[in-house]
This record gives C-alpha cells, structure tokens and sequence, in this order.
C-alpha cells in the first residue's frame, strides 16, 4: 500500500516544515501545493522533502484541496493543515498500524483523527475529530468554499473511522482574531451561501455563521443567521445525521446566541427546535446533558434546580467518552460556576467555596467569576493563609495559572497576594511590561516607574507608558510628574489637569471614560478606594456610570458597607438597587433587602435577576418572611414567565401547542358571570410595568392562528397596565362574537 501526504498552504513556513517532519518517516509521498506564499514557504517545504505544486488562490478551499488530491499517486493520502501536525512523531510501527486498519475494513473511506487547538502556552482548548486521512480512488472530493466536508458521490460518507489513537496538535487559531481569520471565513460563507441552491447544504453555513458571526462579536448578525436557523429547523435533522459531532458544537453557539438575544426569541421554540433535537440526536455524545443544563441556566431562572441538576449532568458526562470531543467542557465550567454563585448568595459558604474551586480546575480555562466567589468565601483570612490554600489548589508553575492568579487578585482587591504573584510572575520571566511597571508603582517607586516605562517603550505615546504616568501621578499626588509629561499625554491630559486642579471634567468622552475603567482598580489597589474616589468624582456628568462602577467595584472587592450606604443618584433606578440588594444580602441585612425587593416589585419594573435574589433570600430566611418571601416569588415567577413566553410569540411567531380546537368550542358556552370571575382572578397577578403592548401584540398572533382562548388570556393580562380598557374589552368582544358567544360580547361591549 502506498501512502502520501499533502497539504496547501500559504505563508507558513515553520508550521508547514513540522507538520511534515511529524508524519514524514510514516509515507512514501510529499506533495504540498502553494497558493500565493510570498515567504520562503516554497524553499523550506522543498528542504523538508516535499514536492511543491502551485495553485492560484480563487477564495475557495475545496478546490485547492481537490486540486491537491489530484497530485498524489497513494492508494491512501494524510491531508493535513499546515499550522498542525501530530502531537507524537509517526514511525513505521504507525504506518503499519495504518495499513491494517485500511486492509481490514475495505470499505473505509475516511479517517478520523483527533485535533487538539491549543493556546500561546500550548494548553488545549478544544478537542475535536476531523477527517485527516483519505482513501484515493474511492471519488472522494472536498465540498464547500470554507469549513469544506469530504463527501463521496452522494454528498456523504457511507464508512467513517475515528481513531483516537493518534493526535494532531493545531496552533491556527490562536492569532485568530488579530489575523481576522473568521472575517475571511464569513465573507466566503455569505458569498457561499447566497448562491447555494441545495436547502441543506445552504443550511449548512447559515449555522456556521452564527458561530463566526458569534466568535467575532458580531451578534446582531449572529443573530439574523440564528433566525435563519429556527425558520428552517427541518433541516437540523440532516446537519445531525450527515456530520455527527462535528455539527454538535455549533448548537452551544445557537445557544449563546440566544442568551443575548432572550427579549428577540421564544424560549420554547428554542427548546423544541435545538435542545429536544440535540438530546435525540446525541444521545452518546457527553455533552448531551451540558447542552440541556444550559438551556436551564439562561432561561429558567431557577438556580434551585440548576443546584439539583448539576451533579446528575456531570455524571452523565463521565460516562460517555470524552475522546472525540470535549468542546462542552468550558460550559460545564460555567455551570459549575453559576452553582458556586447560587451557593454563595443561600450563605452556605464552604459548599460554594468546593464548588467555585471545582470551577476553576475543570476546564481549561478559569473564569475570573468563579474566581471572585472563591475569595469572597476567604476574604478577611490572614495573607499567609490566603496563600497557602491557593498554592495548594492550582499550580503556580503553570505560566498561565500564575499570570491568572497574579490578574485576578488584582481586581478583587487582594494588595499583599497580588504583589506575591507579580513578583514570582516577574522572577519567572514571563510578566508583561505592563506587569513589571506595575510592580514598581505597587512599592511606591513611581518616578522609576515612569522613566522605566519610557526605556522600555520607543513611542513614549505608548498607551502603557501613558497608564504608567497616570496612574503614577495620582497615586503620588504628584503634579510635577504630570507636568513632565503634559505633551504626550494626550487623552490622559485632561483628566490629570481636573484632578490636580480639583474641577470638573466636561464634555466626558468615550476614551476618557475607559481611563477609569482602566485606572479606577489599580489606583484603589495601591493607594485605597478614596484616592480612586477622588478621581471618579470629577465625573460628574455620568453620575449613574460612575455610581454603577464603584458600587460593582465595592461588591466585586467584598467593601458590602460601602456599596450598601453609597448614596445612590437615583434611588427609583433598577440597577442601583439590584447592587445594593446583593450588598444587603451579603451583609445578611435579610429584612433590608427583603424590603428593597418588595419596593422594587412594586413598581412593575423587574427582572429575572432580582427574582433569583428572592429566590436566594427565601432560602436563607426564617419564620414568616421565609413563608412571606417564597410565596412572594412563586407568584411573580410564575406570571413572569408568562410575560416571556407572550413576548417570545412575538418574535418568532411560534406556538409550541397549537392544539386548542376543544378550548375554544368551550367559549360558546360560556356565561358572563364565568368570564367576569376570570377578569377578578387576573387582579391578583402581580403588577409588571409596560407588559400592554407586548400582551396585545401576541393576542394578534393567537387571534389570527384562530387560538382564541389564547387570544383571551393575552388582553386579560393587558388590561393590568392599559391606558385604555376600553379598546381591549372591545377586541375580546369580537373575539367571542367569532366563537358565537353574544352574551357575553354584549356584556363586554357594555363594559
């Protein structure tokens, strides 16, 4: 059997000579094709073996690889990328193993192979199959512009093998962004898709462009593409069947999508169009119970069942192989995590401490959130302490876990456990600039700080040089440092000039706005909160900004006084008193917060977050108000999920029952005085500020799908918050003329 390896590339002269020496012993033919390298790609694939063919680049992937297929002679050919290669290097003892997995199964089209993309530090961050190896001969061709699929003459693969013996390492995404990689691929998805005829091939890269669209930040189009997705939904079944595994990671970008977008969809056509396909579909695959635990997390507002959930979901998990892909992982991470926090905020502080330190170690990346909640579980211990318990859960060695630990500490306010980390960080040789200046401020050297950062740094217009000054300054109170530098300064100029001159800033921009976001930290970490106070009162004209900052500042650094007596610019706005609620509740004021919560829903104006903090304070409350807080919450949380799923009609126009033909008979025989006690029951749900409008608009939906005792339900809840009653009691007057009730549409007409 004769084997050959190929590729394309374009500019990747150090991947591509590694990608070849890693299988090179293992084959009998190297063939790279170039599309376009302007480098010295071409001169090293030669030097390392290959044989080079040229194809001009035509914005299309698949031809290049089809192209590619045609160069090689091999009865099997590896098709690698040019920026991986096998994590082991292959022998001979490989291509005999090789060999006979081909010569046992002959109808094997296509291997597998297991890729693992890792970071800077080469930390794995996803794991996935892709087909690496090809049978030739077989009319197997690539298909699709980008994210192209080997595809036999029906467009699918009748025998795929995966192997999880083997491991390619990928480093291609990890300048990604900066390279604009994703932007390239979603021009040539759109371009792509515009022209795909085929429904399900179209299909196909509307839902790779939720998830680039996501990954780039682009979430309104993300969104227009997840619609595009929902609309067609049919064709999901197709996705499963023909890609498996390679298409489950995409339904996690639907639903991240979809939590940013909660107001814009419907929350059961979610449900039934992803989540119940996706439990159907992968039923062995072990994120399976992520992706449903998921769903609770963004949209059931229920963090007692998420407590409930989890460990069942992690076992789950356990049990299925996590080879083929562990995409999921991060999320698992996040629910582990939104756990720690519901632990935190009942009180039971040692099951949230387990838990957020659980959250930390169980992906491959820690999230500053899991972080805050494991040191507000041992904010005020000795430093010593402090230290010890984190050098015995993570592994300071590890560059990442200490520039994390090292950052984290930072924000959350730890001074003494900061500076450990930033110096070990620095001794290790892996501090940023950044770091190492900061280290200097830290120990109050600022003027070294400053004219270290100008050595370092050929622009003295550097924005770290320009940060080091500022905060320097202020931190030193310093006005001959700021005049030194007054040319360069730029941006940082005006805000210098209004804190040493103790005026106002006007006319407050976008820039000058992100300098106290930036600073507002560091300067509290080094010289306390009231210097950094200093600074954030000269902006005045974005009182409620800077309100909302301290405050989350004040709770993010465990400083629950302050963010529970800060006076508030306007003590009618939401946000304000959420914050203030969370730092009541941390100070275990339980009958402060339960008043504030009552206030505040007696306004209407309320959200799914302030509902879980009544859930959590029923939880940790006793007597009466623990009976007062939990009924209190049943009620809201009902109707307000009543509201959501009016709203989510709206959008989407979907209804997921729509068997109501008995219902609406049983209108005709209706008396008055039965309606009437309908409308008296209504009166006691509770009151949501501005729900009219959205109430009418899905008693259009219901009316014209002929749902009419929806209809109904709809204007009942519209009259709680209607201006005028009279047009509502009107179109449910139509309505039970349409259902040939005239005893009560006169009753109504009357009304």
């Amino acid at each position: 059997m004769k084997i050959s390896a190929c590729w394309i590339v374009k500019n990747d002269e150090v991947n591509i000579v590694n990608s070849i020496n890693s299988l090179k012993n293992a084959v009998d033919e190297i063939v790279v094709v170039d599309t376009g390298s302007t480098d010295n790609t071409v001169e090293a694939c030669k030097n390392a073996g290959a044989r080079v063919e040229y194809f001009e680049w035509i914005n299309d992937f698949s031809a290049a690889r089809n192209y590619a297929l045609s160069q090689v002679s091999g009865d099997v050919t590896f098709f690698l990328d040019s920026d991986e290669w096998f994590t082991t290097t292959l022998t001979i003892d490989d291509r005999k193993r090789l060999e006979d997995i081909f010569i046992a199964e002959p109808n094997l089209e296509t291997i597998q192979i297991i890729v693992d993309d890792v970071d800077e530090d080469g930390n794995i961050k996803l794991t996935h199959p892709n087909v690496k190896m090809i049978r030739l001969g077989a009319g197997l061709q690539y298909e699709g512009m980008i994210h192209e699929k080997v595809v036999n003459k029906d467009g699918k693969l009748s025998f795929v093998y995966v192997d999880e013996f083997w491991h390619l390492t990928h480093v291609g995404y990890i300048k990604a962004k900066e390279n604009n990689k994703p932007l390239r691929n979603i021009e040539i998805l759109e371009e792509e898709a515009n022209k795909e005829e085929d429904p399900v091939k179209r299909y196909d890269k509307y839902c790779y462009l939720v998830r680039e669209n996501y990954f780039m930040r682009r979430y309104d189009e993300s969104l227009k593409y997840l619609k595009l997705v929902l609309k067609e939904s049919n064709l999901m079944k197709n996705m499963c069947g023909i890609y498996g595994y390679n298409f489950a990671n995409r339904m996690y970008y639907f639903i991240l999508t979809a939590n940013i977008f909660k107001s814009l969809l419907n929350r059961q056509e979610i449900y039934n169009k992803i989540i119940k396909l996706f439990k159907k579909e992968f039923q062995e695959y072990p994120g399976v119970a992520t992706i449903d635990l998921l769903y609770d997390m963004f949209f059931n507002l229920d963090e007692e069942e998420l407590i409930r959930k989890l460990e069942p979901c992690l076992n789950a998990s356990k049990s299925k192989s996590r080879a083929a892909d562990n995409f999921y992982a991060k999320y698992e991470s996040q629910l582990i995590g939104k756990v720690a926090w519901a632990y935190l905020k009942r009180g039971k502080y040692l099951d949230a401490m387990d838990t957020s330190v659980r959250a930390l170690k169980h992906g491959n990346d820690m999230e500053l959130s899991s972080f805050q909640i494991l040191m507000d579980c041992i904010r005020g211990q000795q430093m010593s302490d402090i230290l010890v318990f984190l050098n015995s859960q993570f592994d300071i060695n590890d560059t990442k876990t200490l520039k994390f630990l090292c950052d984290s500490t930072c924000v959350q306010g730890f001074r003494d456990v900061h500076a450990y980390y930033l110096d070990k960080l620095v001794k290790a040789g892996t501090a940023t600039k950044g770091d190492q200046l900061f280290l200097f401020i830290l120990f109050e050297k600022y003027k070294d700080a400053v004219r270290i950062a100008k050595q370092m740094y050929d622009d003295p217009t550097s924005k770290t040089v320009l940060q080091t000054i500022f905060v320097a300054a202020i931190c030193s109170d310093d006005e001959e440092l700021y005049l030194e530098n007054q040319e360069i300064l730029g941006d940082y100029n005006d805000v210098l000039y209004s804190y040493f001159e103790k005026v106002p800033l006007e006319d407050i921009t976008k820039e000058q706005m992100a300098i106290l976001g930036h600073a507002y930290p560091l300067i509290a970490l080094v010289a306390g909160v009231e210097k950094a106070n200093v600074l954030a009162d000269l902006y005045v004209e974005k009182e409620i900004e800077v309100y909302m900052y301290k405050t989350q500042y004040y709770l993010n650094n465990g400083l629950y006084l302050l963010a529970a007596n800060v006076e508030m610019p306007d003590k009618n706005d939401y946000r304000s008193n959420c914050l203030v609620i969370k730092a009541k509740m941390a100070l275990n004021q339980l009958e402060e917060a339960f008043h504030m919560i009552k206030m505040q829903l007696s306004t209407g104006v309320m959200d799914g977050i302030i509902l879980m903090d009544l859930a959590a304070l029923a939880y940790r409350a006793e007597g009466q108000m623990k009976i007062e807080a939990k009924e209190l919450y049943e009620r809201y949380r009902t109707f307000y999920d009543k509201i959501i799923d009016l709203q989510g009609v709206i959008f989407s126009d979907y209804i997921a029952d729509n068997t109501y033909k008995k219902k609406n008979r049983a209108l005709k025989t209706m008396t008055p005085a039965q309606f009437r006690k309908q409308l008296f029951e209504d009166t006691k749900n509770p009151y949501i500020k501005e729900i009219s409008s959205a109430c009418l608009n899905a008693a259009n939906v219901y009316e014209n799908k002929s749902m009419y005792v929806l209809a109904l339900e709809a204007l009942r809840y519209a009259l709680m918050d209607a201006d005028d009653k009279s047009v509502i009691y009107e179109r449910m007057a139509n309505i039970f003329e349409k259902c040939e009730n005239t005893a009560i549409a006169a009753d109504l007409k009357r009304m």
